[in-house]
């Protein structure tokens, strides 16, 4: 469950994807000089979110406005968090954070060589790794957080019936990449 409310927001949504490949090469020069050679790739792509949840529509249904800077609300699955402090019951309600990509990639290249002389072996080697990353994490009070306290009435849930929220925050929505490609070669 996504909220922790049975059957109120949805599930939560997650499929890791890993792959990888590597090429070894062994080459012996000598009985006494020999050569590994590695090559290896390695993708990873984790994306999670609350499919379910549209955050336009419960924002409309909810009748909230003002919650971005601008007025364009961007089209996530995320929900306002609502937060209730001081008191017993809920603690709060939320989705997770929002990954849309969460995707990584790895070339690794390693040498080594090994020699052998007499009684002593001597074995050195370099590695190289290359990583790119590619994520974007929406926050998850992208909609805003309401907290609510006994600030006005009491009694928290008593402030959250009558709308007024002891704090307000609000985190920016956090643009998409753009890929070279994307620019029409410009």
């Amino acid at each position: 469950m996504e909220s922790g409310l049975p059957g109120t927001l949805g599930y939560h949504q997650q499929l890791r994807v890993v792959k990888h490949v590597l090429v070894s090469d062994t080459h012996i020069f000598s009985p006494s000089l020999v050569n590994e050679a590695r090559f290896g790739i390695s993708f990873n792509t984790n994306p999670q979110s609350a499919k379910d949840i549209n955050g336009p529509a419960f924002l409309k249904q909810a009748g909230l406005t003002n919650v971005t800077r601008d007025g364009v609300i961007p089209d996530v699955n995320e929900i306002p968090v609502v937060s209730f402090a001081q008191g017993p019951g809920i603690q709060a309600i939320q989705v997770t954070n929002q990954r849309a990509f969460n995707e990584d990639l790895t070339y690794q290249w390693q040498d080594t060589v090994s020699k052998i002389s007499g009684k002593h072996s001597l074995r050195a080697g370099a590695e190289v790794n290359l990583r790119y990353l590619k994520d974007q994490n929406q926050s998850s009070n992208l909609f805003g957080n309401f907290q609510f306290t006994n600030q006005y009435t009491g009694l928290n849930f008593a402030d959250f019936l009558l709308g007024m929220p002891t704090t307000i925050t609000r985190a920016p929505y956090g643009v998409r990449d753009i890929n070279v490609g994307d620019l029409g070669g410009l």
